[in-house]
């Protein structure tokens, strides 16, 4: 029992070296926190890292894709806008035989 007396006594004595332990012990939770923070931040840096790869493969697949949904379009704009100057000048062919016809059965009537 005098040994804790002693203890207790000494203590009281020397405040000040339980508020340093106290705080070194706060010191070094708030270390540990701030180590396991750092691990969390580093982690999720990782994984946006990942996601941000992965995001960036899809908006270049997706351009690809578009490219070559553009360029098929606009071959076969220009397949029917040929196909469409073809009908038309057989129209306007059409056309000039039937005026020819025409002016010949008038001259001849």
């Amino acid at each position: 029992m005098s040994r804790l007396l002693f203890s207790w006594i000494d203590n009281r004595a020397d405040p000040s070296r339980d508020h340093e332990d106290h705080l070194e012990n706060v010191l070094g939770e708030m270390n540990q926190q701030m180590d396991d923070l750092k691990a969390d931040l580093a982690a999720e840096r990782s994984r946006l890292q990942r996601d941000n790869g992965r995001l960036q493969d899809l908006v270049s697949e997706i351009n690809l894709k578009r490219t070559v949904e553009v360029d098929s379009f606009k071959s076969e704009l220009a397949r029917l806008e040929e196909e469409t100057e073809e009908e038309i000048q057989a129209v306007k062919d059409q056309l000039i035989s039937m005026k020819l016809e025409v002016e010949v059965l008038t001259e001849v009537s």
